[in-house]
Protein backbone atom coordinates (compact mmCIF):
# COMPACT_ATOMS: atom_id res chain seq x y z
CA UNK A 1 0.00 0.00 0.00
CA UNK A 2 1.59 3.34 -0.72
CA UNK A 3 -0.08 7.14 -1.37
CA UNK A 4 -1.80 9.73 -0.03
CA UNK A 5 -5.51 8.05 -0.41
CA UNK A 6 -4.86 5.11 0.92
CA UNK A 7 -6.46 4.56 4.29
CA UNK A 8 -6.03 0.78 4.80
CA UNK A 9 -7.00 -2.53 3.57
CA UNK A 10 -9.15 -4.93 5.84
CA UNK A 11 -9.72 -8.94 5.40
CA UNK A 12 -13.72 -9.63 6.50
CA UNK A 13 -15.67 -12.66 6.96
CA UNK A 14 -19.36 -12.44 5.41
CA UNK A 15 -21.22 -15.45 6.82
CA UNK A 16 -24.02 -16.64 4.43
CA UNK A 17 -25.84 -18.25 7.15
CA UNK A 18 -26.68 -14.56 9.12
CA UNK A 19 -25.90 -12.06 6.69
CA UNK A 20 -23.23 -10.56 8.75
CA UNK A 21 -19.51 -9.65 8.38
CA UNK A 22 -17.01 -9.78 10.47
CA UNK A 23 -13.56 -8.05 10.93
CA UNK A 24 -10.59 -10.31 10.62
CA UNK A 25 -8.15 -8.39 10.00
CA UNK A 26 -6.83 -4.60 9.39
CA UNK A 27 -3.52 -2.92 8.30
CA UNK A 28 -4.07 1.11 8.23
CA UNK A 29 -0.60 2.07 7.78
CA UNK A 30 1.54 2.03 4.08
CA UNK A 31 3.88 -0.36 3.08
CA UNK A 32 5.87 2.35 1.47
CA UNK A 33 5.18 0.19 -1.76
CA UNK A 34 6.58 -2.94 -0.28
CA UNK A 35 4.76 -6.26 -0.23
CA UNK A 36 4.13 -7.60 3.60
CA UNK A 37 2.46 -10.65 4.83
CA UNK A 38 -0.74 -10.62 6.32
CA UNK A 39 -2.28 -13.48 7.38
CA UNK A 40 -5.72 -14.16 9.82
CA UNK A 41 -7.18 -17.67 12.17
CA UNK A 42 -10.82 -18.00 11.71
CA UNK A 43 -13.51 -20.24 12.46
CA UNK A 44 -17.22 -20.33 10.63
CA UNK A 45 -19.47 -22.65 11.43
CA UNK A 46 -21.72 -21.42 7.90
CA UNK A 47 -20.74 -21.06 4.34
CA UNK A 48 -18.99 -18.26 4.39
CA UNK A 49 -16.77 -15.40 1.53
CA UNK A 50 -14.08 -13.35 2.16
CA UNK A 51 -13.47 -10.06 1.48
CA UNK A 52 -10.81 -7.58 0.60
CA UNK A 53 -11.64 -4.11 1.21
CA UNK A 54 -9.30 -1.23 0.45
CA UNK A 55 -10.44 2.05 2.23
CA UNK A 56 -9.44 5.60 0.78
CA UNK A 57 -9.17 8.48 2.58
CA UNK A 58 -11.60 10.71 1.27
CA UNK A 59 -13.65 9.40 -2.10
CA UNK A 60 -13.53 13.34 -3.00
CA UNK A 61 -9.85 13.50 -2.46
CA UNK A 62 -7.75 13.69 -6.00
CA UNK A 63 -4.88 11.84 -4.80
CA UNK A 64 -3.54 8.70 -6.26
CA UNK A 65 -2.40 6.00 -4.06
CA UNK A 66 -2.83 1.68 -4.50
CA UNK A 67 -3.44 -1.26 -2.02
CA UNK A 68 -2.85 -4.42 -3.84
CA UNK A 69 -3.04 -8.04 -2.64
CA UNK A 70 -1.41 -11.17 -4.07
CA UNK A 71 -0.64 -15.23 -3.22
CA UNK A 72 -3.86 -15.57 -1.37
CA UNK A 73 -3.68 -19.11 0.33
CA UNK A 74 -6.36 -21.03 2.76
CA UNK A 75 -4.63 -24.24 4.73
CA UNK A 76 -6.47 -25.56 7.45
CA UNK A 77 -5.84 -24.98 11.24
CA UNK A 78 -4.61 -21.93 12.58
CA UNK A 79 -1.56 -20.14 11.69
CA UNK A 80 2.02 -20.77 12.13
CA UNK A 81 2.30 -19.33 15.83
CA UNK A 82 -1.23 -18.01 16.36
CA UNK A 83 -3.99 -19.23 18.82
CA UNK A 84 -7.45 -18.52 19.38
CA UNK A 85 -8.01 -20.99 22.32
CA UNK A 86 -10.87 -22.75 20.64
CA UNK A 87 -10.25 -26.51 21.41
CA UNK A 88 -6.37 -25.88 23.99
CA UNK A 89 -3.94 -23.80 23.80
CA UNK A 90 -2.55 -25.17 20.52
CA UNK A 91 1.88 -24.67 20.97
CA UNK A 92 1.59 -22.46 23.83
CA UNK A 93 2.16 -24.51 27.35
CA UNK A 94 2.26 -23.60 31.16
CA UNK A 95 5.36 -23.75 32.32
CA UNK A 96 5.48 -24.82 36.37
CA UNK A 97 9.19 -24.16 37.53
CA UNK A 98 8.60 -20.09 36.68
CA UNK A 99 5.50 -19.89 38.72
CA UNK A 100 2.44 -20.86 41.01
CA UNK A 101 -0.53 -21.45 38.97
CA UNK A 102 -1.67 -22.45 35.38
CA UNK A 103 -3.71 -20.65 32.94
CA UNK A 104 -7.04 -22.67 31.94
CA UNK A 105 -9.74 -22.62 29.15
CA UNK A 106 -13.00 -21.07 29.58
CA UNK A 107 -16.22 -19.96 27.33
CA UNK A 108 -17.25 -17.28 29.48
CA UNK A 109 -17.61 -16.05 33.13
CA UNK A 110 -20.51 -15.93 35.25
CA UNK A 111 -19.40 -14.33 37.75
CA UNK A 112 -20.67 -10.45 38.27
CA UNK A 113 -18.11 -9.11 39.35
CA UNK A 114 -15.10 -10.69 37.62
CA UNK A 115 -14.28 -12.28 33.76
CA UNK A 116 -15.10 -11.84 30.13
CA UNK A 117 -18.58 -13.16 29.70
CA UNK A 118 -17.50 -14.47 25.76
CA UNK A 119 -14.35 -14.85 23.92
CA UNK A 120 -13.22 -11.83 21.79
CA UNK A 121 -15.05 -13.41 18.33
CA UNK A 122 -18.36 -13.72 20.34
CA UNK A 123 -18.18 -10.15 21.66
CA UNK A 124 -18.61 -9.56 17.73
CA UNK A 125 -21.72 -11.65 17.50
CA UNK A 126 -22.93 -11.63 20.52
CA UNK A 127 -23.29 -15.11 21.03
CA UNK A 128 -20.82 -17.88 22.98
CA UNK A 129 -19.28 -19.95 20.35
CA UNK A 130 -15.49 -19.56 21.54
CA UNK A 131 -12.92 -20.18 24.42
CA UNK A 132 -10.03 -17.84 25.89
CA UNK A 133 -7.56 -18.74 27.72
CA UNK A 134 -7.56 -17.35 31.33
CA UNK A 135 -6.51 -17.42 34.78
CA UNK A 136 -8.60 -17.95 37.71
CA UNK A 137 -7.87 -15.72 40.81
CA UNK A 138 -10.59 -17.64 43.29
CA UNK A 139 -9.20 -20.10 46.47
CA UNK A 140 -6.62 -21.04 46.96
CA UNK A 141 -4.84 -18.09 44.85
CA UNK A 142 -3.24 -15.43 47.35
CA UNK A 143 -1.72 -11.81 46.17
CA UNK A 144 0.94 -11.94 44.19
CA UNK A 145 0.46 -15.02 42.81
CA UNK A 146 1.76 -15.58 39.18
CA UNK A 147 1.14 -17.55 36.03
CA UNK A 148 3.15 -17.72 32.93
CA UNK A 149 2.18 -19.20 29.31
CA UNK A 150 5.00 -19.63 27.04
CA UNK A 151 4.70 -19.69 23.46
CA UNK A 152 6.70 -22.13 21.52
CA UNK A 153 10.44 -21.06 19.80
CA UNK A 154 10.06 -17.99 18.12
CA UNK A 155 12.73 -16.51 15.49
CA UNK A 156 12.90 -13.60 13.76
CA UNK A 157 13.56 -13.90 9.84
CA UNK A 158 16.54 -12.37 8.44
CA UNK A 159 14.81 -9.81 6.31
CA UNK A 160 12.67 -8.05 8.90
CA UNK A 161 12.50 -5.78 11.50
CA UNK A 162 11.18 -8.10 13.95
CA UNK A 163 8.23 -10.20 14.46
CA UNK A 164 4.27 -7.78 15.49
CA UNK A 165 3.01 -9.81 18.30
CA UNK A 166 -0.63 -8.94 18.52
CA UNK A 167 -3.00 -10.34 21.05
CA UNK A 168 -6.76 -9.56 22.69
CA UNK A 169 -7.43 -9.40 26.87
CA UNK A 170 -9.78 -8.58 29.01
CA UNK A 171 -9.17 -7.36 32.60
CA UNK A 172 -11.94 -7.11 34.77
CA UNK A 173 -12.47 -6.70 37.93
CA UNK A 174 -11.45 -4.91 41.10
CA UNK A 175 -8.86 -6.79 42.03
CA UNK A 176 -6.92 -6.70 38.55
CA UNK A 177 -2.80 -7.09 39.06
CA UNK A 178 -1.02 -7.16 35.86
CA UNK A 179 -0.83 -8.39 32.39
CA UNK A 180 3.12 -8.82 31.45
CA UNK A 181 4.88 -10.07 28.18
CA UNK A 182 8.55 -11.25 28.80
CA UNK A 183 11.35 -12.87 26.22
CA UNK A 184 12.90 -16.01 27.17
CA UNK A 185 16.36 -16.35 25.25
CA UNK A 186 16.61 -19.69 24.25
CA UNK A 187 20.09 -19.72 23.98
CA UNK A 188 21.36 -17.78 27.45
CA UNK A 189 18.39 -19.25 29.35
CA UNK A 190 17.45 -16.29 30.90
CA UNK A 191 14.08 -14.13 31.04
CA UNK A 192 14.47 -10.57 30.95
CA UNK A 193 12.50 -7.34 31.82
CA UNK A 194 9.20 -7.65 30.81
CA UNK A 195 8.77 -5.36 27.48
CA UNK A 196 5.27 -4.55 28.01
CA UNK A 197 2.46 -4.45 30.80
CA UNK A 198 -0.83 -3.44 31.70
CA UNK A 199 -2.28 -2.97 34.99
CA UNK A 200 -5.55 -0.98 34.25
CA UNK A 201 -8.74 -3.39 34.17
CA UNK A 202 -11.28 -3.29 31.22
CA UNK A 203 -14.53 -0.73 32.39
CA UNK A 204 -17.27 -3.65 31.18
CA UNK A 205 -16.63 -7.55 31.44
CA UNK A 206 -17.25 -7.94 27.28
CA UNK A 207 -14.50 -5.65 26.82
CA UNK A 208 -11.52 -6.53 24.82
CA UNK A 209 -8.09 -4.74 24.56
CA UNK A 210 -5.72 -4.97 21.85
CA UNK A 211 -2.26 -5.21 22.85
CA UNK A 212 0.81 -5.39 20.41
CA UNK A 213 4.13 -4.83 20.61
CA UNK A 214 7.38 -5.85 18.24
CA UNK A 215 9.88 -8.78 19.23
CA UNK A 216 13.21 -8.96 18.33
CA UNK A 217 16.30 -10.64 19.54
CA UNK A 218 19.56 -12.28 17.76
CA UNK A 219 18.90 -15.62 18.81
CA UNK A 220 15.75 -18.17 19.06
CA UNK A 221 13.28 -16.76 22.03
CA UNK A 222 9.89 -17.62 23.24
CA UNK A 223 7.37 -15.22 24.55
CA UNK A 224 6.16 -15.55 27.61
CA UNK A 225 2.63 -14.00 29.34
CA UNK A 226 2.44 -13.46 32.82
CA UNK A 227 -0.43 -12.59 34.91
CA UNK A 228 -0.70 -11.81 38.78
CA UNK A 229 -2.93 -11.63 41.07
CA UNK A 230 -3.78 -8.60 43.00
CA UNK A 231 -7.07 -9.46 44.77
CA UNK A 232 -7.91 -12.89 44.93
CA UNK A 233 -11.82 -13.53 43.40
CA UNK A 234 -11.85 -10.19 42.41
CA UNK A 235 -10.13 -9.77 39.04
CA UNK A 236 -9.68 -12.25 36.41
CA UNK A 237 -7.22 -11.96 33.52
CA UNK A 238 -7.65 -13.39 29.75
CA UNK A 239 -6.31 -13.94 26.57
CA UNK A 240 -7.59 -14.39 22.75
CA UNK A 241 -7.03 -14.56 19.30
CA UNK A 242 -2.62 -14.05 19.76
CA UNK A 243 -1.01 -13.90 16.36
CA UNK A 244 2.42 -13.54 14.85
CA UNK A 245 3.14 -10.99 12.08
CA UNK A 246 6.53 -10.89 10.04
CA UNK A 247 7.65 -7.58 10.90
CA UNK A 248 7.31 -4.58 13.34
CA UNK A 249 3.82 -3.03 15.29
CA UNK A 250 3.18 -0.22 13.44
CA UNK A 251 3.05 2.07 16.60
CA UNK A 252 1.93 1.26 20.63
CA UNK A 253 -1.54 0.52 20.95
CA UNK A 254 -3.11 3.34 23.17
CA UNK A 255 -3.71 0.47 26.80
CA UNK A 256 -0.25 0.50 26.95
CA UNK A 257 1.07 4.20 26.64
CA UNK A 258 0.74 7.10 28.68
CA UNK A 259 -3.12 8.81 28.67
CA UNK A 260 -3.46 10.99 26.07
CA UNK A 261 -0.23 9.83 24.12
CA UNK A 262 -1.39 8.90 20.47
CA UNK A 263 1.06 8.39 17.14
CA UNK A 264 -2.13 8.64 14.77
CA UNK A 265 -0.79 5.59 12.91
CA UNK A 266 -3.83 3.92 12.96
CA UNK A 267 -6.37 6.06 14.14
CA UNK A 268 -6.95 9.31 16.16
CA UNK A 269 -7.11 7.47 19.58
CA UNK A 270 -9.07 9.15 22.38
CA UNK A 271 -8.86 12.47 20.56
CA UNK A 272 -11.64 14.20 19.12
CA UNK A 273 -12.18 16.89 16.53
CA UNK A 274 -14.17 19.49 16.90
CA UNK A 275 -14.22 21.84 13.73
CA UNK A 276 -15.23 25.49 13.32
CA UNK A 277 -15.98 25.88 10.02
CA UNK A 278 -16.74 29.28 8.02
CA UNK A 279 -18.53 26.82 5.67
CA UNK A 280 -20.73 24.35 6.79
CA UNK A 281 -20.26 22.02 3.59
CA UNK A 282 -16.38 22.12 3.95
CA UNK A 283 -14.07 19.43 4.77
CA UNK A 284 -12.30 19.02 8.03
CA UNK A 285 -10.25 21.24 9.36
CA UNK A 286 -8.38 18.67 10.90
CA UNK A 287 -7.80 15.38 9.19
CA UNK A 288 -5.10 12.16 9.75
CA UNK A 289 -3.15 11.88 6.76
CA UNK A 290 0.45 10.34 5.66
CA UNK A 291 3.63 12.89 5.38
CA UNK A 292 5.25 13.37 1.47
CA UNK A 293 8.43 12.46 2.76
CA UNK A 294 10.28 15.50 3.54
CA UNK A 295 13.32 14.93 6.06
CA UNK A 296 12.89 17.12 8.99
CA UNK A 297 13.72 17.32 13.01
CA UNK A 298 12.99 15.17 14.72
CA UNK A 299 12.69 12.39 12.26
CA UNK A 300 9.71 10.51 11.58
CA UNK A 301 7.30 14.15 11.50
CA UNK A 302 6.58 15.03 7.46
CA UNK A 303 3.44 17.25 7.27
CA UNK A 304 1.21 17.25 4.67
CA UNK A 305 -0.75 20.82 4.45
CA UNK A 306 -4.25 20.39 3.97
CA UNK A 307 -5.66 23.76 3.90
CA UNK A 308 -3.37 26.83 4.98
CA UNK A 309 -6.33 29.32 4.86
CA UNK A 310 -7.94 28.05 7.74
CA UNK A 311 -5.27 28.33 10.20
Amino acid sequence: MKGLNVLGLRVMLYDDFNQNTYALWEKSDTTQGRWEDGKATFTSDHFYRIIFEALPVDQELDRRGYAAVDSITLTNGPCQGDCSFEKDLCSFKNVDKEDDFDWTLDRGSTSTITGPKRDHGSTITRGRTGSYAYIDSSFPRKPGDRAQLWSTTLTVPSDSAGLCLQFWTSLYGVGIGALRIFLYDDSTGTIGSAIWELTSGTPAADRWYKGEITLSNPSPFKAVFEAEILRPEQGDIALDDIMFINGPCPSVPREASQKGDCAFVVDLCDWVKYDVKHRPDSAALWQRTVGDGTPLKPFGHSPVIEDTSTF
